[in-house]
């Protein structure tokens, strides 16, 4: 009999198999992984409340004999982020970074960064959604776009957001920057072309995603972006991951369209014209 195996893990997805068991994604130091919970379903009392999406928990693993699933034995959790789960907000962020790395990620492919960057997220999130400061919501949303920009870089698809990729030059300004998946156009440069795999923004959302993806973890404690800068860079972000999803597989982003939807109806994502003003003021402070 093959020895459990015990790892950290983030619960990244979690699907009925049969009657009494699921079926669950998680991701780990050592990459995404997929494990059976046997009784899953029908008891309640061994997986009390640790098999949700998004639980930092540890998880001991009897690996199959052969190339097949493996059978969770036990999880212990380690931070189930509750307060996430209250605040219909900060849970479709979260959900959505759970969806991005499952869509993005291969089994067995480790990569610790992008374990971080979920874990840091995710308190995040959590400290966002129990704190009383008024601007946490804001704070929230520009950690999610933190996160965006910082998956696409650890995963290989980080663009140079100070170069024209035609000509070369540093981005210096222009309100008809086009981005795409291969990178930016700057005004000199643009050829009219605008296409379903590009969008025209202005060089102060440029200059903001470049700023972020510079960043580590801990340099963004004090940078809030306005929501009308949040929109900008939010479209340009939700492009790319999708555009370059859709050629790893073939299932939808649902996060992206429920995130849009939710937040339109409310009036925080309507396309407005913008400047970097207010970026600038909050990364000199």
């Amino acid at each position: 009999m093959n020895k459990p195996i015990e790892t950290p893990a983030i619960i990244l997805s979690s699907a009925d198999l049969n009657e009494s068991d699921k079926l669950l994604t998680f991701y780990t130091q050592n990459g995404k992984e997929r494990a059976i919970a046997k009784g899953a379903k029908r008891s309640q009392k061994r997986f009390l409340n640790a098999l949700e999406p998004f639980t930092y928990l540890n998880l001991q693993i009897v690996p199959h004999r052969l190339s097949g699933l493996g059978r969770i034995e036990s999880a212990d959790v380690r931070h189930s982020f509750d307060a996430i789960r209250f605040h219909a907000q900060h849970f479709m962020f979260a959900t959505l970074a759970c969806e991005l790395i499952d869509k993005w990620t291969k089994e067995g492919d480790p990569c610790q960064r992008i374990f971080q960057l979920l874990l840091w997220l995710l308190h995040k999130l959590h400290a966002y959604a129990t704190s009383a400061k008024q601007h946490s919501a804001i704070q929230a949303k520009t950690a999610m776009v933190f996160f965006q920009i910082k998956l696409l870089q650890f995963t290989g698809y980080g663009l140079d957001w100070s170069r024209c990729r035609v000509c070369n030059r540093t981005i210096q300004g222009g309100r008809l920057l086009q981005v795409s998946e291969k990178g930016i156009i700057c005004e000199a440069c643009d050829t009219d072309s605008l296409t379903a795999d590009t969008i025209h923004t202005c060089a102060g959302v440029i200059k903001a995603i470049q700023y972020l993806q510079d960043r580590e973890l801990h340099e963004i404690q004090r940078l809030t972006l306005s929501d009308r800068m949040w929109a900008e860079i939010w479209d340009v972000l939700e492009r790319l991951h999708k555009r370059h999803i859709s050629r790893l597989s073939s299932v939808k982003l649902n996060s992206y369209d429920i995130i849009r939807t939710q937040t339109t109806l409310s009036g925080k994502m309507a396309q407005q014209p913008n400047n970097s003003a207010s970026f600038q003021r909050n990364q000199a402070a």
